[in-house]
């Protein structure tokens, strides 16, 4: 009797214990608070060897209910969808559900932090970025591995014309998106431009451009400029942005005489540059 008892205590202490561990589960799945990703499909990228080989990136992930990080190599190429944040105390995590129904969290640096992971592409951004196979772009900086990955034996210009063949799905820096436009290179090795996105008018530049950034009722004075990157007097706000790119910051300003705009480059005070302009003409810099 004594024995039926004890049994029947320990199988209600397990029932219980179960209980609280299924309601905690439940409880921390509740507590995911949804994001401007929420609900987005997306895939883990490809990335560089630079990449592979940084801790945070191997170190950075975790199953949504554990302490244990998970190498990236174990993520990459998979697909899910993005639930939403979860805090714990004062740590702010990215909640992410893949197609085998497991769940893995992303330790963001500080809780204010609202940057999804670079190497995430959003399934949505690779589908516009597919709409540009078969079109021409414009080339603009080429200088740069981050946003131009040339082949050996192609040869680039600025604003050259290029045809868009394909998209690649990789990674090989901190920040931008991981897709990448496959141009036509004319040769066995096509080379990459990193997708731009929306067209942008300050704060970035631009990849490339959509629309030939040249004009042709432009003088000839102001184009030989432009493809110096330099600029003068009298140029308008397509000209000076195709020669020296956006502003970072970008203020405008209206009285009586006219509209003026302030375009600031550079974002420590000690380096910036001011060009102001009365009426779509640079005025003073």
């Amino acid at each position: 009797m004594i024995d039926f008892k004890r049994a029947i205590i320990i199988s209600l202490a397990i029932s219980i214990n179960t209980s609280c561990v299924s309601f905690h589960s439940l409880n921390r799945e509740l507590r995911v608070n949804e994001n401007q990703w929420s609900n987005k499909d997306f895939i883990f990228s490809d990335i560089s060897k630079e990449l592979t080989k940084q801790k945070k990136i191997n170190e950075n992930w975790y199953g949504f209910n554990s302490n244990r990080s998970i190498p990236y190599f174990k993520l990459k190429n998979s697909r899910g969808k993005i639930l939403g944040d979860h805090v714990i105390e004062n740590e702010k995590f990215l909640v992410i559900n893949l197609e085998n129904d497991k769940k893995y969290k992303w330790k963001y640096h500080h809780k204010k932090e609202n940057l999804l992971p670079s190497h995430i592409a959003i399934l949505e951004d690779v589908e516009n970025a597919k709409k540009l196979i078969g079109k021409s772009i414009w080339l603009n900086n080429i200088f740069s591995d981050t946003i131009f990955m040339g082949q050996p034996g192609s040869s680039f210009k600025k604003f050259q014309k290029v045809n868009v063949v394909d998209v690649k799905i990789y990674q090989n820096s901190k920040v931008d998106w991981p897709i990448w436009l496959e141009i036509d290179s004319k040769n066995d090795f096509n080379s990459y431009v990193r997708y731009n996105g929306k067209f942008r008018f300050h704060s970035r530049q631009n990849n490339y451009f959509i629309k030939n950034p040249i004009k042709k009722s432009w003088d000839k004075t102001s184009i030989e400029k432009i493809m110096e990157g330099k600029i003068e007097y009298g140029m308008n706000y397509e000209q000076v942005r195709a020669s020296i790119g956006n502003p970072d910051i970008l203020n405008n300003t209206s009285s009586r005489h006219g509209v003026s705009q302030q375009w600031i480059y550079g974002k420590n005070l000690s380096n910036r540059r001011y060009l102001v302009f009365e009426n779509g003409r640079l005025s003073s810099m």
